[in-house]
């Protein structure tokens, strides 16, 4: 909730609040898919891990150790376990409860399978001079 407050505070005294207003679905997917390494980072820095840190690479190659497969397939299981348990334990629970449940645990299992899907790379050095193009009137003259 506090993420969700700060976000409409953002959105209502931006700069450019015709384009900024409203859900950013893919900000809040990305958010999801990233809880991993959200949660190892602080699990680093409550150990007070004194190593050091990869630079991110800007290319389509995944790098190894970088799976989030593991983290959310266990997820999708765990929930999965815990709501099957629930049905045969207690019946079925009320339908938000089933419903986001369950929306977790496809969700999870989609980003599993986003494992298997060969995606082009994140820079182009060519796109950069279109999108500048296109945004030119937003951002003034390069």
């Amino acid at each position: 909730m506090v993420f969700w407050i700060a976000d409409r505070f953002r959105q209502t005294f931006y700069l450019d609040r015709d384009r900024e207003e409203g859900i950013h679905w893919r900000s809040l997917v990305l958010q999801y898919a990233k809880w991993p390494y959200f949660a190892q980072a602080l699990w680093n820095a409550l150990g007070r891990w004194r190593g050091g840190f990869d630079v991110t690479r800007k290319s389509g190659m995944a790098g190894a150790g970088t799976s989030i497969a593991v983290p959310h397939g266990a997820l999708a299981l765990v929930m999965g376990l815990a709501l099957a348990t629930r049905v045969t334990l207690h019946g079925v629970p009320r339908p938000a409860l089933l419903w986001s449940a369950l929306a977790f645990i496809a969700f999870s299992l989609a980003l599993v399978c986003t494992e298997a899907v060969r995606f082009p790379p994140q820079y182009e050095p060519g796109l950069h001079a279109r999108r500048r193009a296109l945004l030119a009137d937003r951002l003034g003259p390069p």
